[in-house]
Order: C-alpha cells, then sequence, then structure tokens
C-alpha cells in the first residue's frame, strides 16, 4: 500500500505541473492571436493614413516610429503562433509524455490529453475495495496541498493584471488630464490624447468584465482557507480534536471539497453578467 500512495502523490505531482503548463500554453495562445491582431491593425491603419488621409497632425518620423512598433508587434504575434505550445523541462514528466512534439514544444491540446491519460492512471491505481476508502482519503490530502499551490498561481496571475489594467487607468487618465488642460498637446499631438483615451477605454472595459481583482482575491482566499484547514487536520485541533482516524479523515475530505465547491461557483458567478451573477447569488 505504501508504493501505491507514493505513486498517488507523484502522479498528482504531475497533473498539477501539466495544469501550470497548459495555461502557461494557452496564455502563450493569446498573447500571440492579440499581437497579430494588434500589429495587423496598425499597420493597416498606417498604409490607410498613407494613401488616403494623410494625416497632418504627426510628424513623418513619429509615423515611422509607431509603423515599426506595430511591425514589430505583428512579428512577435507570428513567432508566437509559429512555436504553438511549451516546452515541458522537468525529465521525470517529460520522459513519460506520449504525444509528439515540435522542436520540443507541446500545445495545449496535447497536453490536456497527456493530463487526461495521467488522470486515468491515477484512477487505475487508486484502491477501489471499501476496506481501503480510508487511505484514499488521506491521499487526498496531498492533493490539496497542490490545489493550494494552483490557486495561488491563479491568484498572482490575476493580480498581476488586475495591477497592469489599473495602471494604464490611472496612469491614461492623469495624462489625459494634463494633456487636455494643454493647448499644445491637443493641437500638435492629438493622435496621442486619441489613443491614450481608446487605452483607458479598453483597461476599464476589461476590468469590468472580466473582473480581474475579484478572482485574484476569491483565490487568495480559498487558499487560506484549504492552507488553514490541513494545518488543523495535522495538528488535530478545532475540529479534528475528536474522533477516531476514519473520522478525521472523513470529515477533513469533505470540508475540502466543500471549499473546491465554493470556490468553483464562485467563478461560475464571475463568468455570468452582473445582473445574472446577483440572480445566481440569491
Amino acid at each position: 500500500m505504501p508504493e501505491s500512495g507514493n505513486s498517488i502523490v507523484d502522479l498528482n505531482n504531475k497533473i498539477v505541473l501539466l495544469k501550470s503548463y497548459m495555461e502557461s500554453a494557452r496564455r502563450k495562445s493569446v498573447y500571440g492571436t492579440l499581437l497579430i491582431a494588434t500589429g495587423s491593425i496598425g499597420a493597416i491603419a498606417y498604409v490607410v493614413d498613407y494613401f488616403t488621409l494623410d494625416w497632418q497632425g504627426i510628424a513623418p518620423y513619429v509615423k515611422l516610429i509607431i509603423l515599426g512598433t506595430f511591425v514589430g508587434l505583428l512579428t512577435w504575434g507570428i513567432a508566437l503562433r509559429a512555436n504553438p505550445g511549451v516546452k515541458v523541462r522537468e525529465p521525470e514528466l517529460s520522459n513519460e509524455l506520449v504525444t509528439s512534439d515540435r522542436n520540443g514544444y507541446r500545445t495545449a491540446s496535447q497536453l490536456e490529453i497527456e493530463l487526461r491519460r495521467i488522470r486515468d492512471k491515477k484512477k487505475d491505481q487508486t484502491p477501489n475495495s471499501d476496506e481501503d476508502v480510508d487511505e484514499r482519503r488521506k491521499s487526498y490530502r496531498e492533493e490539496a496541498t497542490f490545489y493550494i499551490e494552483e490557486l495561488r498561481r491563479e491568484s498572482q496571475y490575476y493580480r498581476n493584471v488586475s495591477n497592469i489594467v489599473q495602471g494604464i487607468v490611472i496612469v491614461g487618465s492623469l495624462l489625459g488630464s494634463f494633456m487636455a488642460a494643454s493647448s499644445f498637446f491637443v493641437r500638435e499631438y492629438s493622435w496621442f490624447v486619441a489613443i491614450n483615451s481608446l487605452a483607458i477605454g479598453i483597461a476599464s472595459g476589461f476590468a469590468g468584465y472580466w473582473k480581474y481583482k475579484e478572482r485574484s482575491f476569491y483565490s487568495q482566499q480559498t487558499a487560506d482557507l484549504i492552507e488553514h484547514e490541513i494545518e488543523s487536520f495535522d495538528l488535530q485541533i478545532g475540529r479534528y480534536e475528536k474522533g477516531g482516524t476514519e473520522e478525521k479523515n472523513l470529515l477533513f475530505a469533505r470540508e475540502i471539497l466543500r471549499l473546491r465547491q465554493d470556490q468553483k461557483m464562485r467563478e461560475q458567478n464571475l463568468d455570468q453578467p452582473s445582473s445574472s451573477g446577483e440572480e445566481a447569488k440569491k
């Protein structure tokens, strides 16, 4: 039985790593698409201005700088899309993968296939008899630890995005107020004023729709609650002071499942429009 338990813990670790790589591969794909879209729109706008509008409000050298920036973004996006996916750097994990790679890179869909395969392998190694239920509950503690790490990575990611978006809104608002009060900027750099206003609107829209700050808060809150539950279980305090070992394991597994279910419900509410989200909470 200990060998099986160690094997299950190892598989849990691989599952968490694959989830992390999947998230990185998906983010890379999204970033590549956004960069290509932004670069293409900018390059098209430059061509339209060059052949039709010939906007005199921008100096020629500034137009070339803007064109170079958009071409750089377009090239960067194409490079990301040309090598989709990520490299799995852990030898103990990469040697076990069965999907074919492209120059060492595997896409999010390939990693999802690997994740399903390892989960099926974990199910095959998990004891199924009634007398081994308690052993499975003990192994659930390790899975809860990995889930904490996953939640904290999500929380840090959403926190970083929220800080970037809020920074764009704050700095852009201050710059917009300063430029609006200066006739020089309005006259000579009206294009910058327009781009600044557009950036503020886009950042505000993303912050309001995706609710990055709330997602970060809920992920961190759930991670802290699960960590507190694990510490109480290890120290046998609080709700784990009384009862037998089997009863404590059952109580621990039940509480962790409840916290995970609450987190899923919060994520679903955040994915809904504001009105629908309020109705769902009720």
